[in-house]
């Protein structure tokens, strides 16, 4: 999992550091790690009644509140972090498509 949360870290501050730098090609395309990675792990399906969907990378479950609080804020950082790039490009979100139960919502 550290791994995974380094990784995730990395995309996430390169993709703001580019957005703030006017950089919409190289940021557009770690933004768009951060949330296959997001998606990937099941960050958005936290506590979620359906589970996740597809292929995962499988965390272990939370240890505790602390790390489970963790990637709820992960989670949110990183939907927070497509939203600014879905603006500034003007084009569709990568991540949201409420068509598909891949990508719906249920971390709190």
């Amino acid at each position: 999992a550290s791994c995974y949360n380094a990784r995730k870290n990395s995309e996430v501050l390169v993709s703001y550091y580019l957005f703030h730098k006017d950089r919409r090609i190289e940021g557009g395309y770690h933004a768009a790690a951060a949330v296959s990675i997001a998606v990937a792990s099941s960050l958005h399906k936290i506590r979620s009644p359906r589970g996740p969907v597809g292929q995962t990378i499988g965390l272990p479950p939370a240890q505790d509140a602390v790390e489970e609080g963790e990637r709820i804020n992960a989670f949110w950082t990183v939907f927070v972090l497509d939203r600014c790039w879905t603006v500034w490009m003007q084009s569709p979100s990568v991540l949201i498509d409420e068509t598909s139960a891949r990508t719906q919502i249920d971390t709190p």
